[in-house]
């Protein structure tokens, strides 16, 4: 495989200070995109993540983010958070879910390396506008009925940073640290080895990626859509809203 960095003993120096060290090899992209390297290697993992860079709103930035896979999740609905670590889903109730994403987070100790982008792993998701509620009292007028949850979260395991102006690729194993006098540093880092390889060979696979896409556009089962609002109601929104724009309330709805 392609020179595994940081060399052991900057990996061993490092694990003595910080719960997670990341691993990583930079191999070229010339043949790849962004978009095939994701089917490849998280298209079949429902949490995994593509970001692109964008500057100004025109032109693409330098950096592309993978997440191919995740060693926590948080999930969030009202007051009620999931998490998915080691496992295992513990569920804590009645609590604020800034909190505890705060508490994880300062549990957390990883190492910065300075060969690798400012981003380049951490907690990749989504918040819903629901959110705010646990900031500001605001009333709840309508009820939930989308059945999904408030906030997202996927702390990285594995990833890949596509550098445009490069044209390489950085594959990155953030690697997990056990307690002092528990953890066989060298066996960690031969599992950051090991799990870059596997990267590796499935980016180098035979993979027909648009088979996969054409999967994804026909899918095998029928999606039925119910409107949740009748057509007399929707009139009188739409209205409403007009009224809204006349007397220069809103500009838009």
């Amino acid at each position: 495989m392609h020179n595994l960095k940081p060399a052991f003993n900057h990996f061993k120096s490092l694990a003595a200070k910080h719960s997670l060290v990341p691993t990583y090899v930079e191999i070229p992209c010339d043949l790849e995109t962004p978009v095939t390297a994701y089917l490849k290697l998280a298209g079949a993992n429902p949490y995994g993540a593509l970001m692109e860079s964008v500057e100004g709103g025109e032109r693409f930035g330098r950096y592309s983010f993978i997440q191919v896979s995740s060693h926590a999740r948080f999930e969030c609905v009202g007051r009620s958070v999931r998490k998915f670590e080691f496992g295992k889903e513990i569920l804590v109730e009645n609590t604020d879910p800034f909190k505890e994403m705060r508490q994880y987070f300062e549990s957390l100790n990883p190492a910065t390396l300075s060969a690798l982008p400012r981003f380049c792993g951490g907690a990749v998701g989504m918040m819903g506008y629901d959110m705010v509620r646990h900031i500001e009292k605001l009333p709840l007028l309508i009820a939930p009925d989308l059945n999904l949850p408030d906030a997202v979260l996927l702390f990285t395991d594995e990833c890949v940073v596509f550098d445009h102006w490069k044209q390489t690729m950085i594959l990155i194993k953030w690697n997990r640290i056990p307690p002092m006098g528990k953890s066989d540093l060298k066996k960690v880092y031969r599992q950051g080895y090991v799990a870059l390889s596997a990267l590796i060979k499935k980016l180098r696979g035979s993979t027909n990626v648009y088979e996969r896409i054409s999967r994804m556009q026909n899918p095998r089962q029928k999606v039925k859509v119910k409107s949740n609002l009748s057509i007399g109601k929707y009139e009188e929104m739409v209205r409403k809203a007009k009224e809204y724009i006349r007397a220069g309330d809103i500009i838009q709805a």
